[in-house]
């Protein structure tokens, strides 16, 4: 077992970098407008092994243009030193000291409920004594991550033997291989030769530290476990509890493999379905809600929640609870579809379609272009069941006017379907990908700082337009003029000499000859968020347009308050044929 300085620490406080978004943990729970007459799965258990868990390693980077350099005698060095051994790779000191490699310290989190394979981020430093000055354009080799523990942890007797508490590095967990992205500046443009642009803004950002977007993959499970409550702790109820989990789930359409396994009176082992695997807090709060006695078709318990469905200032909760009683509450939720109350409408369709029925799905199309509080929640909805009709609302929406809708469309349709057309793209210089899609609808750019390196082009072919000069990061040039035909792309590298290309105006090109000219993401953020304050875009560009959410405690309380998500929508009056026209009023 490794042993790793205590040093290794501050790598792995980095990883809170990496996501915006985290879920919420358990006890951030639905207010209880009136707690429920029946003994659930939340009164006897709660749910443990919710935390993300730290991985790091150390890793070399390759490919970069004379940046690199020789890492210091001491742990990292030999760490990698035995890796490569490992690995039978002759001329170990010239690769460690080699001016275009560098020894780089890796981390990541893997989070709850992951399952083998799922892609996983991380984080890529040059540890501080190095000499390495810059990560542009290196590729991280394969690389394994650990989890970590303390020796006072794994052994309680450990302090009182006067040694010093040591960190442990335990199972590896991760394996990641991939191309670096630097840090993205979002505001600003870097350079531009027009008068009315102000000078750039952007911070200085750090070269000695990159990202890997989704190329490292889990090496195991990991599942989430309800842990039982102390006066709870039998095998009775740890079987019952089992049981009832899985009745729930398994007239949901969704495989008949269980879901929880009891592995001892203590704890019940829970695997997240695939219809929640993007919205793993609800699936927490639906087991939890469980009943834990059978409840039957006419039982007061069901009437209750039936008429509490309808009520905006209930229907969060008892939507919830009609889905913890499974397949058996569609008929009652169904009716909230024709509310009145969007609130209502939004409630009842989310569980219908986490229950694997269609019904809810054109009510969550149209929500999610109306409502802003309920855009997340309803393409997430959206992208959970791999049904016809899901992908047919998500297509649509590709074309909305909004950004984030269009491109959280984009992201629930790669969710449901990574194998298809719209998922695939092109992926450019091995590193960043290229997305063309919905090209009768208007044009639209949108690219991430993060998550993933990737460009999509929405609607008409996006193009560049006017006269420009632009300075691309360290090495391009991108110019034309009015009368020019053809763009014209100029590198000068000094390792690789000086080269120019010309392509077509439309953006497409541009990127793709960028690529084939050896551009990286980086470069090619640059020119867009150039060319965009410039004017020099065809269309609009967005960049992090994520879908909007309110949490599922704000709208609880919206739910209770007047609010355009409780106003009832009234419809206007059928007027007949030859029937007076009341004042005020047009025909």
């Amino acid at each position: 077992m490794y042993r790793l300085p205590i040093f290794l620490f501050g790598c792995l406080a980095l990883t809170g970098c990496l996501s915006t978004k985290t879920a919420r943990s358990q006890s951030d729970d639905l207010p209880e407008t009136s707690k429920p007459d029946v003994l659930t799965i939340g009164d006897v258990a709660a749910f443990a092994n919710t935390q993300p868990v730290p991985v790091s390693g150390v890793g070399l980077v390759i490919n970069l243009d004379g940046t690199g350099g020789a890492q210091p005698l001491g742990t990292y060095r030999s760490m990698m030193e035995v890796e490569l051994k490992k690995r039978n790779i002759p001329n170990i000191k010239q690769i460690l000291d080699s001016k275009n490699h560098a020894i780089v310290l890796v981390s990541g989190v893997i989070p709850p409920g992951a399952r083998k394979g799922d892609p996983i981020d991380v984080i890529v430093e040059v540890p501080p004594q190095a000499s390495a000055s810059s990560l542009r354009g290196g590729y991280l080799t394969e690389t394994v991550l650990f989890d970590y523990n303390t020796a006072s942890n794994l052994n309680p007797g450990h302090m009182a033997t006067g040694r010093p508490d040591k960190l442990m590095l335990g199972d590896v967990l991760v394996k990641v291989e991939g191309p670096l992205m630097l840090p993205l500046p979002i505001k600003g443009p870097k350079n531009a030769e027009v008068e009315d642009v102000p000078p750039p803004k952007d911070e200085p950002l750090s070269t000695r530290k990159a990202f890997v977007w989704g190329c490292g993959r889990c090496m195991k499970d990991r599942p989430l476990f309800l842990s039982l409550n102390l006066e709870q702790q039998r095998a009775r109820v740890s079987m019952e509890v089992e049981a009832r989990v899985n009745q729930t789930f398994s007239g949901t359409g969704f495989g008949a493999d269980k879901i929880a396994v009891a592995k001892t009176k203590e704890i019940i082992s829970v695997v997240v379905p695939p219809q929640y695997r993007l919205n793993m807090p609800r699936f927490m709060r639906v087991v939890c809600a469980i009943p834990l006695p059978v409840i039957g078709e006419n039982s007061p318990y069901r009437y209750k929640l039936e008429e509490q469905v309808l009520d905006p200032a209930t229907t969060l909760q008892a939507s919830l609870r009609l889905e913890a009683l499974g397949a058996s509450s569609l008929p009652a939720l169904k009716p909230g579809l024709q509310s009145g109350f969007p609130l209502v409408r939004f409630a009842t369709a989310e569980a219908i379609t986490y229950l694997g029925q269609t019904d809810g799905t054109t009510e969550l199309g149209q929500l999610a272009t109306e409502k802003s509080d309920l855009q997340a929640y309803c393409l997430t909805a959206l992208g959970s069941l791999d049904e016809a009709k899901c992908h047919r609302e998500l297509m649509v929406l590709l074309s909305h006017e909004t950004p984030e809708v269009r491109y959280g469309a984009f992201r629930a349709l790669r969710m449901l379907d990574p194998r298809s057309d719209i998922s695939r793209g092109e992926k450019l210089a091995d590193s960043f990908w290229l997305h063309r899609i919905a090209p009768q609808s208007p044009g639209m750019i949108h690219v991430l700082s993060g998550i993933r390196p990737e460009i999509v082009l929405f609607g008409e072919t996006p193009k560049l337009v006017g006269d420009f000069t632009y300075v691309v990061g360290p090495e391009f040039t991108v110019t034309a003029s009015r009368t020019d035909s053809q763009v014209t792309l100029s590198r000068f590298s000094v390792s690789k000499g000086k080269s120019t290309k010309q392509c077509d105006f439309a953006l497409s090109a541009v990127i793709t000859t960028m690529a084939e000219m050896g551009a990286t993401y980086n470069d090619v953020f640059d020119l867009l968020r150039q060319a965009d304050a410039c004017r020099s875009l065809s269309c609009t560009l967005a960049i992090d347009a994520m879908p909007n959410a309110k949490s599922v405690q704000d709208l609880a309380k919206l739910g209770a308050s007047s609010s355009n998500l409780t106003e009832p929508v009234v419809a206007p009056p059928v007027i007949q044929a030859g029937a007076e026209v009341p004042n005020g009023s047009q025909q």
